[in-house]
Protein backbone atom coordinates (compact mmCIF):
# COMPACT_ATOMS: atom_id res chain seq x y z
CA UNK A 1 0.00 0.00 0.00
CA UNK A 2 1.48 3.50 -0.70
CA UNK A 3 2.90 5.64 1.88
CA UNK A 4 0.71 8.45 2.35
CA UNK A 5 3.27 10.51 4.26
CA UNK A 6 4.45 13.20 1.85
CA UNK A 7 6.74 14.88 5.06
CA UNK A 8 8.85 11.90 4.61
CA UNK A 9 9.90 12.10 1.13
CA UNK A 10 9.84 16.26 1.58
CA UNK A 11 12.10 16.54 4.26
CA UNK A 12 14.91 13.82 2.36
CA UNK A 13 17.86 15.59 1.83
CA UNK A 14 20.86 14.08 -0.62
CA UNK A 15 19.04 13.48 -4.05
CA UNK A 16 21.85 12.49 -6.13
CA UNK A 17 20.68 13.20 -10.14
CA UNK A 18 21.58 10.37 -12.29
CA UNK A 19 22.67 12.56 -15.42
CA UNK A 20 24.32 15.92 -15.67
CA UNK A 21 21.92 18.88 -14.58
CA UNK A 22 24.14 21.31 -16.75
CA UNK A 23 20.30 21.61 -19.23
CA UNK A 24 18.15 22.99 -16.21
CA UNK A 25 18.72 26.69 -14.87
CA UNK A 26 19.55 27.09 -11.23
CA UNK A 27 16.09 27.48 -9.44
CA UNK A 28 15.63 24.24 -11.90
CA UNK A 29 18.86 22.33 -10.39
CA UNK A 30 17.76 23.45 -7.20
CA UNK A 31 14.01 22.02 -7.34
CA UNK A 32 15.27 18.58 -8.34
CA UNK A 33 17.75 18.27 -5.92
CA UNK A 34 15.55 19.44 -2.81
CA UNK A 35 12.21 17.45 -4.22
CA UNK A 36 13.93 15.03 -6.13
CA UNK A 37 13.00 12.14 -3.88
CA UNK A 38 9.21 13.36 -3.74
CA UNK A 39 9.07 13.78 -7.28
CA UNK A 40 10.10 10.56 -7.53
CA UNK A 41 7.72 9.11 -5.37
CA UNK A 42 4.64 10.47 -6.80
CA UNK A 43 5.92 9.61 -10.21
CA UNK A 44 6.57 5.81 -9.48
CA UNK A 45 2.76 5.82 -6.89
CA UNK A 46 5.02 5.43 -3.80
CA UNK A 47 3.14 7.81 -2.45
CA UNK A 48 -0.06 9.15 -3.56
CA UNK A 49 -1.19 12.89 -4.80
CA UNK A 50 -3.46 14.87 -2.17
CA UNK A 51 -3.93 17.93 -4.24
CA UNK A 52 -4.51 19.00 -7.21
CA UNK A 53 -1.20 20.00 -8.65
CA UNK A 54 0.15 16.60 -7.38
CA UNK A 55 -2.66 14.88 -9.49
CA UNK A 56 -1.87 16.99 -12.46
CA UNK A 57 1.65 16.12 -11.70
CA UNK A 58 0.95 12.08 -11.38
CA UNK A 59 -1.20 12.94 -14.69
CA UNK A 60 1.25 14.51 -17.16
CA UNK A 61 3.92 12.23 -15.87
CA UNK A 62 2.72 9.12 -17.09
CA UNK A 63 1.86 10.70 -20.47
CA UNK A 64 4.02 10.36 -22.92
CA UNK A 65 4.14 13.82 -24.04
CA UNK A 66 6.34 16.61 -22.86
CA UNK A 67 3.80 18.72 -20.03
CA UNK A 68 3.88 22.51 -20.91
CA UNK A 69 5.25 23.96 -17.56
CA UNK A 70 2.77 27.31 -17.97
CA UNK A 71 -0.16 25.57 -17.42
CA UNK A 72 0.45 25.41 -13.51
CA UNK A 73 2.32 24.04 -10.23
CA UNK A 74 1.90 20.50 -11.32
CA UNK A 75 2.99 21.24 -15.15
CA UNK A 76 5.86 22.70 -14.05
CA UNK A 77 7.15 19.89 -11.97
CA UNK A 78 5.70 17.54 -14.57
CA UNK A 79 7.89 19.11 -17.00
CA UNK A 80 11.09 18.87 -14.85
CA UNK A 81 11.15 15.33 -13.79
CA UNK A 82 9.97 14.30 -17.98
CA UNK A 83 13.06 16.34 -18.95
CA UNK A 84 15.04 14.84 -16.14
CA UNK A 85 14.18 11.35 -16.70
CA UNK A 86 14.63 12.15 -20.76
CA UNK A 87 18.16 13.12 -19.83
CA UNK A 88 18.60 10.57 -17.80
CA UNK A 89 17.96 8.10 -21.26
CA UNK A 90 19.75 9.95 -23.43
CA UNK A 91 22.72 9.86 -21.49
CA UNK A 92 22.50 6.33 -20.88
CA UNK A 93 22.44 6.13 -25.09
CA UNK A 94 25.33 8.30 -25.62
CA UNK A 95 27.44 6.39 -23.57
CA UNK A 96 26.46 3.11 -25.76
CA UNK A 97 27.74 4.34 -28.85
Amino acid sequence: MPDSNHDTYLEQRGFKPECSLRIFDRSERRDLKRYGHWLQALADGTIQPESEDQEQFVDLVHNDERPNPEEGTGAYFADLWWRYQHRIEWEKDKAKH
